[in-house]
């Protein structure tokens, strides 16, 4: 007589919570990684974002100020002592041979602006140049102790952004110029 050998298929019921507990297991190290990694992009993008911001606004300001290098025409104001926050560009007329203001840049509201003169009246329209925690241009002095030591040519321009963790990062850069800068001083 041949033997019948009844094959077992199937799982027992120990085998099935196994299964679904080590899955569990799985899915939770997976889910865990999937949301460190998407707060850490969300993070980076702000770092990037904030950094971009402030190599714009650095970008635009030195490209200004480079702009009008054989001009006479630059004047800094709205600060206390060494550190300001307004730079004021100018032409001088031709036939009144008065300095007329051409643009000005500003920090203000959290934002790095210009805006526009026209035939000498300053427009109400800005454009925003970029999104900054603190924007300062300052003199930069031969000897410290002496805010009067400043060759009026030279200037330390200062930005700040916030990043991720809402700390300061700060960029900076000094820029020598052919011309003289004014200090207006209120």
């Amino acid at each position: 007589m041949k033997k019948v050998y009844k094959s077992k298929k199937g799982i027992t019921l120990v085998e099935l919570l196994v299964a679904i507990g080590i899955f569990g297991i799985v899915m939770v190290i997976t889910g865990s990684i999937i949301n460190y990694s998407s707060k850490f992009y969300v993070k980076s993008n702000q770092n990037l974002k904030g950094a971009s911001e402030a190599r714009i606004g650095m970008s635009y300001v030195i490209n200004r100020l480079r702009e009008y290098e054989t001009l006479d025409a630059v004047e800094i104001s709205n600060g206390n002592g060494n550190e300001y926050g307004t730079i004021t560009f100018s032409k001088k007329d031709a036939t009144t041979s008065n300095m007329m203001p051409l643009s000005i840049i500003e920090f203000e509201d959290g934002k790095l602006i210009e805006k526009q003169y026209n035939n000498g009246v300053l427009s109400s329209e800005s454009s925003t140049i970029a999104y900054l925690s603190h924007f300062s241009i300052a003199k930069v002095l031969r000897d410290e102790s002496d805010l009067n030591s400043w060759d009026k040519r030279t200037v330390k321009i200062t930005i700040k952004y916030k990043d991720s963790s809402s700390t300061d990062q700060v960029i900076s850069t000094v820029l020598n110029r052919k011309c003289k800068i004014n200090v207006k001083t209120s």
